[in-house]
């Protein structure tokens, strides 16, 4: 093969490697995570689709474990996943002893909770989030969070624990497209409801 040859194919390999890059870039397909919190990420969002009906406690945990990973570990871990991960077990199992010792506190705390981040998501994910007012979105999302979990606690926990499970499976691959991500994340989510809410029609006398 002539130069101009080996020069041209040389041209083609690097920009097919250019173009899958992104594909082979752990980081880029993990949304940056660490690894070992990507794992309990995983394992946490799968029990709690599955399961987070019978499992409150891992549901009070993981919402430890996700408000620890992301709003405590980087002000405190930077770049240290070990450390990134000690934070968000240790407030994981805080938040499991106090769903087990204190429910009712949990439950009150846990809808609070996940009533405010995920408003705050859904209003970001809109044109109607602004910045400046995200405390008051965050606390109407706490109080409807906390009465529908005190009030309606089978079927809330339900639809709660199966959203929850969807955000920590696709936590790691926050980095795909918008619009598959947002779609990925209402599959996963319904299909949670589904067969918690069917284990849950099925237990009844």
């Amino acid at each position: 093969m002539n130069e101009s040859g080996k020069s041209g194919s040389n041209h083609v390999r690097i920009g097919v490697v250019r173009k899958f890059e992104p594909l082979l870039d752990q980081q880029h397909i993990l949304g940056g995570q660490p690894a070992p919190i990507t794992g309990v990420s995983l394992l946490f969002g799968l029990a709690l689709l599955l399961a987070g009906r019978r499992l409150f406690w891992l549901f009070v945990g993981a919402l430890g474990f996700i408000t620890a990973t992301e709003f405590i570990s980087p002000l405190i871990a930077h770049d240290n996943p070990a450390l990134s991960l000690g934070v968000g077990l240790v407030a994981g199992i805080a938040g499991a002893l106090l769903a087990i010792f204190l429910q009712k506190v949990a439950v009150g705390l846990a809808g609070a909770l996940a009533g405010a981040y995920y408003l705050n998501n859904l209003l970001e994910a809109s044109s109607m989030h602004d910045p400046r007012f995200a405390w008051v979105s965050a606390l109407i999302g706490a109080v409807i969070g906390a009465l529908l979990l005190l009030f309606l606690f089978k079927w809330a926990l339900i639809v709660f624990s199966s959203i929850v499970g969807a955000h920590l499976l696709l936590r790691p691959f926050e980095s795909m497209q918008p619009a598959i991500f947002g779609a990925s994340f209402v599959v996963l989510a319904i299909f949670g409801v589904m067969v918690q809410g069917r284990g849950l029609m099925r237990s009844k006398p």
